[in-house]
């Protein structure tokens, strides 16, 4: 297996609601599956808006599985910035990130408790680059309801995305108790392991469930799968990811492939 061994440089953008290695951070001359280790991190600016919406599309964001908390039962927003948390939707949904702002803020001058405008507040700067103060948002947010989905996910994903990925694994695995079901949870647990180099069954096993909702898995999984000397398994899994509209990293995942297959090939000699 060391002939599947190269170094990589893995980097973390985010899509519509799932964390990406972006293309930008591999070289496109690598031509073997690298190990699971991360190296830099990706300047979210260097990517196309449609691919970093890190929160989810919707107005009050609740955990799905979980208990609702105590603020989110008894805080009641008011008209005014309830108004103005729409309008700052609206604003980023249409890529107008400064305007999408101001709105945010707007709407906790009216409400400083606003769970939700601090989190999608945080968001916002995140798609315009601007992590520490991302954090700070999501820091407030906190404050108001530590068990919240979307702010444990979104503070898992700042923290990736600063490459503290201990403290990101802290975040996700919270964000994963408050609801076990999403995916999102998931692979932002999977990842956080994978980018430590450790507990790499389980990691295999988060980004195996992510799979079928975030066609990105199937490339992250692949030097795990590999390392761990299931070469079949990372075969299909790359065979999956190519087979995705305009994948990232294909020339890499061809590259990848054509190790394992030859690798394979070379087995049953």
């Amino acid at each position: 297996m060391s002939s599947l061994r190269l170094l990589a440089a893995v980097c973390l953008t985010v899509s519509t609601a799932l964390p990406q290695f972006s293309e930008n951070c591999l070289s496109p001359t690598d031509s073997k599956i690298p190990p699971a280790s991360v190296g830099t991190i990706c300047d979210p600016r260097q990517t196309r808006y449609a691919t970093l919406e890190p929160t989810e599309r919707v107005v009050a964001p609740r955990p799905r599985t979980a208990s609702v908390s105590v603020h989110q039962l008894t805080h009641e927003v008011p008209k005014k910035a309830r108004n103005a948390y729409l309008d700052a939707e609206h604003a980023k949904s249409a890529g107008h990130l400064d305007a999408a702002i101001r709105h945010y803020q707007r709407a906790l001058k009216f409400d400083p408790a606003y769970l939700e405008a601090w989190n999608n507040l945080a968001s916002a700067h995140i798609l315009s680059g601007d992590l520490a103060t991302a954090e700070a948002d999501l820091a407030q947010a906190y404050k108001l309801d530590p068990t919240a989905y979307p702010v444990l996910t979104n503070l898992a994903f700042v923290h990736l995305r600063s490459n503290r990925p201990a403290s990101a694994e802290s975040f996700a695995r919270r964000a994963v108790q408050a609801d076990p079901l999403s995916t999102k949870g998931l692979y932002l647990l999977g990842i956080a392991l994978a980018s430590q180099n450790k507990d790499k069954p389980e990691a295999i096993r988060l980004l195996e469930k992510s799979c079928d909702t975030y066609g990105r898995a199937h490339f992250s999984i692949a030097p795990l799968l590999a390392e761990a000397d299931r070469l079949p398994e990372a075969a299909q899994h790359l065979r999956a990811y190519l087979a995705l509209n305009l994948p990232t990293n294909r020339d890499v995942a061809r590259q990848w492939l054509k190790n394992v297959e030859d690798e394979l090939a070379r087995r049953l000699q």
